[in-house]
């Protein structure tokens, strides 16, 4: 888009994969976000890059749904946020706490969390080494968050699974003779029609 508003065409991305962020790196490409289509599977968030000078696009990192932007940081790190971070296949899959921001690696393409806790994050920007997140951003709160010294941040623990207990087996419990009778219970003649249960017995 030039001063006086004329503009240009660059690239077209296909499928209408409903791109959020952008941004410049030192490579001369462009760097744009996939929120990706709904339910928002992992595979359908992704960082491309741009030639600006032949519109090519190429596939850069991917395995986060819900991508919103992408922002280069310290170091010329690579950075993204999450509106959410699992697909939206239930009522209750969308919700706060769920939004993160990622760090996205230039070599090898994977996003990770950095992150979490986030709710509904839309924009990360960078002033230093102190990040500034939009958060709660479809909501009538709406925040800023600020995070300081942001090259010393570090990725969450992954959780360590407990051992899990060995099962004790239950001893088998003790019949009580009733004089021999074994009867069943009056519950139909058996048949589903019946309103009986063919498949189980009463021991009395």
């Amino acid at each position: 888009v030039t001063a006086g508003g004329a503009v240009t065409k660059i690239a077209e991305f296909p499928d209408h994969p409903v791109s959020t962020g952008l941004d410049f790196g030192s490579d001369g490409y462009a760097y744009v976000s996939y929120l990706g289509k709904g339910p928002f599977f992992p595979e359908d968030g992704k960082v491309v890059k741009v030639n600006l000078s032949s519109g090519a696009i190429t596939e850069f990192a991917s395995g986060q749904s819900w991508l919103t932007d992408v922002e280069f940081g310290p170091g010329g790190k690579l950075y993204a946020t999450q509106f959410n971070n699992v697909p939206a296949l239930s009522d209750d899959a969308v919700g706060p706490f769920k939004g993160t921001l990622l760090t996205v690696d230039t070599s090898s393409g994977a996003i990770t969390p950095l992150v979490t806790g986030l709710s509904f994050a839309t924009f990360v920007e960078f002033n230093g080494d102190t990040a500034y997140v939009t958060n709660w951003s479809v909501t009538a709160v709406g925040e800023i968050v600020k995070i300081e010294n942001f090259s010393s941040v570090q990725p969450p623990a992954t959780p360590t699974a407990a051992p899990t207990a060995a099962p004790t087996q239950a001893p088998a419990p003790t019949a009580t003779p009733r004089g021999g009778v074994i009867g069943v219970a009056d519950t139909g003649d058996g048949s589903a029609a019946a309103g009986g249960d063919s498949s189980n017995g009463w021991l009395l």
